[in-house]
């Protein structure tokens, strides 16, 4: 791809259409001037238009390299920008851009723009985050929500408390850690089924106090916008004793 200023665009075209009209002019001149019939005339008259288009493409030619120096610079400063922008923020790798001229302030106003969106979407994750920490722990249900290796990410109080584990020390365990489950099974029979409710019974915590037991528990999983689960979110059933 080559990117080129108007202003050069239109000396292009300019100088292609000058080459075109001069040749034109030449080689009429010579026709209409010169007896053709004659050898030394036909042999004068094309190596004139031989010379002249030789002339032309190489003229033709250095205007081209001169309005496109500017791209075999703008490839190697882009090049600089991504490697640059592997291990550092991209806001900071846009000082290259200065070099662009206006390409390279465009492209810093696209920076600025996909760095405020990325804030934006990182401010509300994190709102939707307390917010769902929020409820969670303040549900009336024995509630715990993995991800879909297992890793314990928000629990309600509750469950914490009926099963006798700190909330904090909780969100560093996994569910299998709880209960003798296989996530693999679940996502198969959840991917399988696409059902909105999956039902475990007779579950026990691995844990010394045996004897709370887990009547039931309902897997509910939470789809993305793929259509594929991205969270599991596990309703404990404890049995009276």
């Amino acid at each position: 791809m080559i990117m080129i200023k108007k202003s050069k665009l239109k000396l292009l075209i300019a100088s292609h259409f000058f080459s075109v009209i001069v040749l034109c002019a030449v080689g009429c001149y010579f026709i209409y001037t010169s007896d053709l019939t004659i050898t030394e005339n036909r042999k004068f008259c094309a190596e004139i238009l031989l010379f002249l288009s030789i002339l032309t493409i190489t003229v033709n030619c250095l205007i081209v390299i001169f309005a496109n120096r500017h791209n075999i610079k703008l490839y190697a400063e882009l090049d600089k920008l991504a490697t640059f922008c592997r291990t550092h923020d991209i806001k900071e790798g846009t000082s290259q851009l200065r070099h662009l001229d206006i390409l390279g302030k465009k492209m810093d106003l696209i920076f600025d723009l996909i760095n405020e969106t990325g804030e934006k979407r990182k401010q509300k994750l994190a709102s939707m985050y307390q917010i769902i920490d929020y409820l969670t722990v303040n549900s009336d249900k024995n509630i715990l929500i993995t991800n879909i290796i297992g890793d314990a990410q928000f629990c309600s109080q509750k469950l914490s408390n009926a099963i006798g584990i700190d909330s904090d020390m909780l969100r560093t365990l996994r569910i299998s850690d709880l209960i003798n489950v296989s996530m693999n099974s679940i996502l198969s029979s959840v991917e399988g089924e696409k059902t909105a409710c999956t039902t475990l019974k007779n579950q026990i915590l691995k844990y010394s106090d045996i004897t709370r037991k887990i009547k039931e528990i309902q897997i509910i999983p939470v789809y993305g916008n793929n259509n594929t689960v991205s969270n599991l979110i596990f309703l404990f059933s404890f049995s009276l004793i």
